[in-house]
């Protein structure tokens, strides 16, 4: 794992951990990055993949829409945890462009979708054939109670996570670490510490 903090920019940077050796065969890389400016949070996941023929990324539409079970498919996803609350909440991007954000209660407890987050847009970039890239900002005074705790404490938890699937329909699960025997994006000992 990779982290890199600026004073300036409040960066972070790490570089996901497949779940499982046998998806190290896809020779892929997943490089997600984060900056927060004032309240903003600008977030993006790079795959890097020396055959992006052979992973099944959905094709963009045009007009994004709220779903939920986008992680049955290809999804980059991130967790945001203030350090004190057992509460938590989850941010689910697909490549297509659809995304979701849910508010959890403690683990796995799911309160449901967080209503004052109405859109979320998401940036496409694929520079070359073998490079993906998505995006998105977010600001976290939409959340005020998240907001608010992370002024306050002055740190925070972040999870990032992807799954990626096979055009042999084979998912993938990749995460800053692995702490159980099984994939767990939402185990919080798998969260990184960002400290402001």
């Amino acid at each position: 794992m990779t982290t890199t903090n600026t004073k300036a920019s409040k960066g972070k940077s790490i570089s996901l951990i497949p779940f499982s050796k046998a998806a190290l065969n896809l020779q892929v890389k997943i490089l997600f990055e984060a900056q927060l400016k004032n309240s903003c949070l600008e977030v993006s996941f790079e795959i890097e993949c020396e055959d992006m023929t052979t992973l099944d990324l959905p094709s963009v539409v045009e007009i994004p829409q709220r779903k939920m079970q986008l992680w049955e498919s290809s999804c980059f996803e991130f967790f945001l945890k203030p350090t004190q609350k057992n509460c938590y909440w989850e941010f689910n991007l697909s490549p297509d462009r659809n995304w979701n954000c849910l508010k959890l209660n403690s683990y796995r407890n799911l309160e449901g979708e967080e209503a004052q987050v109405k859109l979320l847009d998401i940036q496409i970039e694929e520079s070359s054939l073998n490079l993906f890239r998505l995006k998105v900002t977010f600001d976290l005074k939409t959340i005020p109670e998240l907001y608010q705790t992370i002024q306050e404490d002055k740190q925070f938890k972040i999870g990032p996570a992807a799954i990626l699937k096979t055009k042999k329909g084979r998912l993938t699960y990749w995460a800053n670490s692995h702490s159980q025997d099984e994939p767990d994006f939402h185990n919080k000992r798998n969260f990184a510490f960002w400290k402001l």
